[in-house]
Protein backbone atom coordinates (compact mmCIF):
# COMPACT_ATOMS: atom_id res chain seq x y z
CA UNK A 1 0.00 0.00 0.00
CA UNK A 2 2.93 2.73 1.10
CA UNK A 3 4.58 1.95 -2.51
CA UNK A 4 1.36 2.41 -4.29
CA UNK A 5 0.71 5.66 -2.49
CA UNK A 6 4.34 6.61 -3.56
CA UNK A 7 3.88 5.66 -7.19
CA UNK A 8 0.75 7.86 -6.67
CA UNK A 9 2.39 10.77 -5.38
CA UNK A 10 5.34 10.60 -7.57
CA UNK A 11 2.66 10.86 -10.83
CA UNK A 12 1.23 13.45 -9.21
CA UNK A 13 4.21 15.64 -9.13
CA UNK A 14 5.90 14.94 -12.73
CA UNK A 15 2.27 15.33 -13.75
CA UNK A 16 2.66 19.32 -12.47
CA UNK A 17 5.86 19.59 -13.52
CA UNK A 18 5.49 18.73 -17.15
CA UNK A 19 2.44 21.67 -16.56
CA UNK A 20 5.28 24.04 -15.38
CA UNK A 21 3.69 23.45 -11.72
CA UNK A 22 5.78 22.47 -9.69
CA UNK A 23 9.14 24.46 -8.83
CA UNK A 24 10.98 22.72 -5.95
CA UNK A 25 10.86 18.87 -4.42
CA UNK A 26 7.63 17.82 -3.33
CA UNK A 27 7.25 15.65 0.06
CA UNK A 28 8.32 12.71 -0.57
CA UNK A 29 9.27 9.84 1.98
CA UNK A 30 12.92 10.68 2.20
CA UNK A 31 15.17 13.68 1.25
CA UNK A 32 16.67 11.04 -1.61
CA UNK A 33 13.24 10.11 -3.05
CA UNK A 34 12.62 13.82 -3.28
CA UNK A 35 15.84 14.72 -5.09
CA UNK A 36 15.58 11.96 -7.20
CA UNK A 37 12.04 13.36 -8.41
CA UNK A 38 12.85 17.24 -8.38
CA UNK A 39 15.41 16.00 -10.79
CA UNK A 40 12.86 15.08 -13.32
CA UNK A 41 10.57 17.23 -12.53
CA UNK A 42 13.44 19.50 -14.00
CA UNK A 43 14.48 17.42 -17.36
CA UNK A 44 10.39 17.17 -17.41
CA UNK A 45 9.74 21.21 -17.02
CA UNK A 46 12.83 22.14 -19.57
CA UNK A 47 12.04 19.54 -21.73
CA UNK A 48 15.31 18.21 -22.18
CA UNK A 49 16.20 14.97 -24.44
CA UNK A 50 18.86 12.17 -24.53
CA UNK A 51 21.87 13.68 -24.48
CA UNK A 52 21.24 17.05 -23.18
CA UNK A 53 23.07 18.47 -20.34
CA UNK A 54 21.85 19.31 -16.82
CA UNK A 55 23.09 22.45 -15.01
CA UNK A 56 26.52 21.48 -12.80
CA UNK A 57 25.69 20.30 -9.52
CA UNK A 58 26.47 23.55 -7.37
CA UNK A 59 23.38 25.15 -9.53
CA UNK A 60 21.20 22.03 -9.82
CA UNK A 61 21.90 22.20 -5.46
CA UNK A 62 20.71 25.91 -5.96
CA UNK A 63 17.99 25.63 -7.77
CA UNK A 64 16.39 22.23 -6.43
CA UNK A 65 17.14 23.07 -2.64
CA UNK A 66 18.76 20.03 -1.76
CA UNK A 67 22.46 19.26 -0.30
CA UNK A 68 24.97 18.23 -2.33
CA UNK A 69 25.16 14.76 -0.73
CA UNK A 70 21.38 14.35 -1.76
CA UNK A 71 22.15 15.24 -4.97
CA UNK A 72 25.02 12.82 -5.87
CA UNK A 73 22.87 9.86 -4.44
CA UNK A 74 19.95 10.61 -6.68
CA UNK A 75 22.28 10.43 -9.42
CA UNK A 76 23.28 7.48 -8.72
CA UNK A 77 19.56 6.21 -8.63
CA UNK A 78 18.98 7.78 -11.55
CA UNK A 79 22.02 6.14 -13.30
CA UNK A 80 21.10 2.92 -12.91
CA UNK A 81 17.85 3.70 -14.43
CA UNK A 82 19.35 4.80 -17.61
CA UNK A 83 17.56 8.41 -17.15
CA UNK A 84 20.58 10.45 -16.57
CA UNK A 85 24.33 9.66 -17.36
CA UNK A 86 27.26 10.88 -15.15
CA UNK A 87 29.77 11.46 -17.22
CA UNK A 88 33.17 12.08 -15.09
CA UNK A 89 34.67 16.16 -15.98
CA UNK A 90 32.13 16.46 -17.68
CA UNK A 91 29.09 16.84 -16.33
CA UNK A 92 25.38 15.04 -15.90
CA UNK A 93 23.54 14.49 -19.05
CA UNK A 94 19.79 13.49 -19.80
CA UNK A 95 20.26 9.57 -20.73
CA UNK A 96 18.87 7.04 -23.26
CA UNK A 97 16.09 5.59 -21.49
CA UNK A 98 17.39 1.72 -22.00
CA UNK A 99 14.77 -0.52 -21.17
CA UNK A 100 18.32 -3.03 -20.10
CA UNK A 101 17.76 -2.25 -16.13
CA UNK A 102 13.87 -3.37 -16.77
CA UNK A 103 15.89 -6.51 -18.87
CA UNK A 104 17.97 -6.90 -15.65
CA UNK A 105 14.88 -7.04 -13.44
CA UNK A 106 12.39 -9.38 -14.95
CA UNK A 107 15.61 -11.56 -15.57
CA UNK A 108 16.59 -12.06 -12.21
CA UNK A 109 12.67 -12.25 -11.23
CA UNK A 110 12.38 -14.98 -13.56
CA UNK A 111 15.16 -17.00 -12.05
CA UNK A 112 14.79 -16.24 -8.45
CA UNK A 113 11.24 -16.99 -8.43
CA UNK A 114 11.14 -19.73 -10.80
CA UNK A 115 13.40 -22.05 -9.73
CA UNK A 116 12.41 -25.61 -11.06
CA UNK A 117 9.16 -24.62 -11.82
CA UNK A 118 8.31 -22.93 -15.09
CA UNK A 119 5.59 -20.83 -14.11
CA UNK A 120 7.21 -17.43 -14.31
CA UNK A 121 9.18 -17.98 -17.90
CA UNK A 122 5.37 -19.26 -18.96
CA UNK A 123 4.09 -15.84 -17.59
CA UNK A 124 7.37 -13.94 -19.72
CA UNK A 125 5.71 -16.26 -22.96
CA UNK A 126 2.41 -15.02 -22.18
CA UNK A 127 3.15 -11.54 -21.73
CA UNK A 128 5.07 -11.52 -24.98
CA UNK A 129 1.88 -13.32 -26.78
CA UNK A 130 -0.41 -10.45 -25.48
CA UNK A 131 2.11 -7.64 -26.82
CA UNK A 132 2.27 -9.22 -30.01
CA UNK A 133 -2.04 -9.65 -30.57
CA UNK A 134 -2.43 -6.19 -28.66
CA UNK A 135 0.52 -4.24 -31.16
CA UNK A 136 -0.50 -6.72 -34.71
CA UNK A 137 -2.48 -3.71 -35.76
CA UNK A 138 0.29 -1.72 -35.74
CA UNK A 139 2.75 -4.32 -37.27
CA UNK A 140 0.06 -5.25 -40.33
CA UNK A 141 -0.32 -0.96 -40.71
CA UNK A 142 3.70 -0.18 -40.91
CA UNK A 143 4.11 -3.19 -43.73
CA UNK A 144 1.13 -1.94 -45.49
CA UNK A 145 2.47 1.75 -46.23
CA UNK A 146 5.42 0.62 -47.29
CA UNK A 147 5.90 0.95 -51.75
CA UNK A 148 5.49 -2.64 -52.81
CA UNK A 149 9.10 -2.98 -53.85
CA UNK A 150 9.94 -2.34 -50.54
CA UNK A 151 7.92 -4.47 -49.18
CA UNK A 152 9.23 -7.48 -51.21
CA UNK A 153 12.45 -6.54 -49.96
CA UNK A 154 11.92 -6.84 -46.58
CA UNK A 155 10.19 -10.14 -47.22
CA UNK A 156 13.03 -11.07 -49.03
CA UNK A 157 15.23 -10.25 -46.32
CA UNK A 158 13.13 -12.17 -43.54
CA UNK A 159 12.32 -14.74 -45.59
CA UNK A 160 16.36 -15.49 -45.80
CA UNK A 161 16.39 -15.58 -41.99
CA UNK A 162 13.36 -18.08 -41.79
CA UNK A 163 15.35 -19.92 -44.53
CA UNK A 164 18.34 -19.88 -41.82
CA UNK A 165 16.41 -21.07 -38.92
CA UNK A 166 14.79 -24.16 -40.51
CA UNK A 167 17.99 -24.88 -41.43
CA UNK A 168 19.52 -24.44 -38.00
CA UNK A 169 16.42 -26.48 -36.52
CA UNK A 170 16.69 -29.51 -39.26
CA UNK A 171 19.58 -30.44 -37.33
CA UNK A 172 18.43 -30.18 -33.34
CA UNK A 173 19.85 -26.64 -33.25
CA UNK A 174 18.72 -23.78 -31.91
CA UNK A 175 18.55 -20.00 -33.50
CA UNK A 176 17.97 -17.17 -30.82
CA UNK A 177 19.82 -14.64 -32.49
CA UNK A 178 18.27 -15.06 -35.92
CA UNK A 179 14.79 -15.49 -33.93
CA UNK A 180 15.56 -12.11 -32.47
CA UNK A 181 16.40 -10.65 -35.69
CA UNK A 182 13.44 -11.64 -37.45
CA UNK A 183 11.44 -10.22 -34.89
CA UNK A 184 13.30 -6.87 -34.92
CA UNK A 185 12.80 -6.50 -38.46
CA UNK A 186 9.15 -7.46 -38.18
CA UNK A 187 9.26 -4.26 -35.51
CA UNK A 188 11.62 -2.19 -38.29
CA UNK A 189 8.55 0.36 -40.08
CA UNK A 190 6.38 0.50 -36.55
CA UNK A 191 6.50 4.37 -35.60
CA UNK A 192 5.85 3.18 -32.00
CA UNK A 193 9.46 2.90 -31.08
CA UNK A 194 8.91 1.98 -27.20
CA UNK A 195 7.01 -0.83 -28.38
CA UNK A 196 9.52 -2.38 -30.48
CA UNK A 197 11.45 -1.83 -27.50
CA UNK A 198 9.64 -3.73 -25.24
CA UNK A 199 8.73 -6.37 -27.34
CA UNK A 200 12.88 -7.32 -27.54
CA UNK A 201 13.39 -6.66 -23.98
CA UNK A 202 10.72 -9.43 -23.62
CA UNK A 203 12.12 -11.36 -25.86
CA UNK A 204 15.79 -11.13 -24.38
CA UNK A 205 14.42 -11.96 -20.85
CA UNK A 206 12.77 -15.73 -22.28
CA UNK A 207 15.71 -16.56 -24.53
CA UNK A 208 18.06 -15.71 -21.01
CA UNK A 209 15.82 -18.02 -18.46
CA UNK A 210 15.56 -20.33 -21.22
CA UNK A 211 19.39 -20.82 -21.15
CA UNK A 212 19.91 -20.45 -17.35
CA UNK A 213 17.07 -22.99 -16.80
CA UNK A 214 18.72 -25.14 -19.20
CA UNK A 215 15.16 -25.94 -20.88
CA UNK A 216 15.70 -28.78 -23.65
CA UNK A 217 15.08 -28.34 -26.96
CA UNK A 218 11.61 -28.40 -28.11
CA UNK A 219 10.30 -31.40 -30.53
CA UNK A 220 8.77 -28.76 -31.86
CA UNK A 221 11.82 -26.54 -32.98
CA UNK A 222 11.11 -26.87 -36.87
CA UNK A 223 7.38 -26.25 -36.47
CA UNK A 224 8.19 -22.89 -34.49
CA UNK A 225 10.86 -21.92 -37.27
CA UNK A 226 8.34 -22.78 -39.76
CA UNK A 227 5.64 -20.79 -38.32
CA UNK A 228 7.70 -17.34 -38.59
CA UNK A 229 6.62 -17.84 -42.45
CA UNK A 230 2.94 -16.70 -41.72
CA UNK A 231 4.03 -13.83 -39.51
CA UNK A 232 5.92 -12.42 -42.25
CA UNK A 233 3.30 -13.44 -45.46
CA UNK A 234 0.36 -12.36 -43.66
CA UNK A 235 2.02 -8.90 -42.38
CA UNK A 236 3.19 -8.55 -46.06
CA UNK A 237 -0.36 -9.13 -47.36
CA UNK A 238 -1.83 -6.60 -44.90
CA UNK A 239 -3.80 -9.55 -43.35
CA UNK A 240 -4.64 -8.47 -39.96
CA UNK A 241 -7.12 -11.21 -38.80
CA UNK A 242 -4.66 -13.89 -40.72
CA UNK A 243 -1.61 -12.03 -38.41
CA UNK A 244 -3.50 -12.53 -34.98
CA UNK A 245 -4.20 -15.95 -36.21
CA UNK A 246 -0.24 -16.54 -36.81
CA UNK A 247 0.29 -15.23 -34.14
CA UNK A 248 -1.29 -17.57 -31.69
CA UNK A 249 -0.08 -20.73 -33.88
CA UNK A 250 3.68 -19.30 -33.42
CA UNK A 251 3.25 -19.04 -29.63
CA UNK A 252 1.42 -22.05 -29.29
CA UNK A 253 4.43 -23.69 -30.33
CA UNK A 254 6.09 -22.00 -27.97
CA UNK A 255 4.21 -22.45 -24.97
CA UNK A 256 4.29 -26.58 -25.30
CA UNK A 257 8.13 -25.95 -24.35
CA UNK A 258 7.40 -23.94 -21.10
CA UNK A 259 4.78 -26.42 -20.12
CA UNK A 260 4.05 -25.90 -16.00
CA UNK A 261 1.87 -28.95 -14.20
Amino acid sequence: MQTSRNLQDLMKALTKAASGELKRPYAAPNRYNACTDAIMAYILQHDLKPGDALPRETQLCEMLAVSRSSLREAIRRLETLRIVDAVHGKGTFVGDFSLSPLLQTLTFRSLLTGGEDLTQLRSVVEIRQMLDLGSAEDIVASFSALPADEIESVRARLGLIIEQMESQASRGETYADLDLAFHTGMWEHVKNELLGQLSNTLWLVHMAVNARLEIPVSSALEETASSHWALLETACKGDLQGYREAVKKHYAFILETVKTN
